[in-house]
Order: C-alpha cells, then sequence, then structure tokens
C-alpha cells in the first residue's frame, strides 16, 4: 500500500513534489477510506484530477518507473528529467506499506551518463505507539530484485 510518492527534476516535475496518501485523522467523517496499522493512518483509495498538463501522468509513470526499477525490469533509461531545469539527475522516491512493515526507497539517476547515482532501500521502525525509532537500510547501488533473488534463490 503506497504511503507517499516523491519525485523531483522528472519530467514537468522540477523541484521535488510529493504525493501523500497519509489520512487526516482528525476529520472522522471519512475514516472508512483509512487503513489504520502500526501508528499508520493511509488512505486506502485516492484521486489524482487537475488540469491539462499538470504531470498527472508523469505522477502515475513515476510509479511505474520506481516498480520497474525496483524489481529489476527496467535499467532507468525511461526516467527523463525535467525540460525546464537544467540539472541531469532526477529523484524518485516511494515509502510503501508491505507485510505489516513500512519501507522507504528512493533512486537518484544521472540521465547524462545513464547510470544510477544513488539508490536506497530502508524500513521505517516505529513502536507501538506511533513513535519512528531508527531506520534499518541498506543503501548505495542495490535493488530489490538482488535482495528478492538472493531470499528465495530465483
Amino acid at each position: 500500500m503506497i504511503i507517499s510518492v516523491r519525485v523531483a527534476n522528472y519530467m514537468v516535475f522540477r523541484t521535488g513534489r510529493e504525493f501523500s496518501m497519509k489520512a487526516d485523522r482528525r476529520i472522522r467523517k471519512y475514516s472508512f477510506n483509512a487503513y489504520e496499522r502500526n501508528g499508520y493512518s493511509i488512505l486506502s483509495e485516492a484521486c489524482i484530477f487537475g488540469p491539462n498538463s499538470a504531470g498527472k501522468t508523469c505522477l502515475v509513470n513515476a510509479i511505474r518507473i520506481i516498480r520497474d526499477v525496483m524489481l529489476g525490469k527496467a535499467a532507468g533509461n525511461e526516467i527523463i528529467p525535467c525540460r525546464y531545469g537544467g540539472d541531469a539527475v532526477s529523484s524518485l522516491g516511494i515509502s510503501f506499506y508491505y507485510n505489516g512493515k513500512a519501507y522507504s526507497y528512493d533512486l537518484r539517476y544521472d540521465c547524462a551518463g545513464k547510470s544510477f547515482v544513488y539508490e536506497c532501500l530502508m524500513e521505517i521502525a516505529r513502536d507501538s505507539r506511533g513513535v519512528k525509532r531508527p531506520e534499518k537500510s541498506s543503501c548505495g547501488m542495490w535493488s530489490m530484485a538482488n535482495a528478492v533473488s538472493a531470499e528465495t534463490g530465483f
């Protein structure tokens, strides 16, 4: 379940933007649309809407690219830097909830050099009251596909 998606210098997003699925606990009227576990309150459904050329498709493409890179299905060559900025390094990230744990995955891709300059998968640890604890991380040149294959033997 997606908690948030982060993009910077990607397609139409020049500066950093975050699409958050965190539910606002103050509004009880819509609590039926929230998934609550281990201190997280996450929307179970969301809608992306806006005017033409606002970046809706770019956000969905970012989610697809992050998924493909994590599963080892893409090499990053689909990442396009913002056409309005001068930097060739694009940043994409996602926080998600899986099997009772929250994770954060971030990557930076140098579109000019066609290489990853940073990749990090972290477990976002919280205690039973929802207080954040220090993260367990694996950063550098690492992909989820390598961990899955090492764990399962495929």
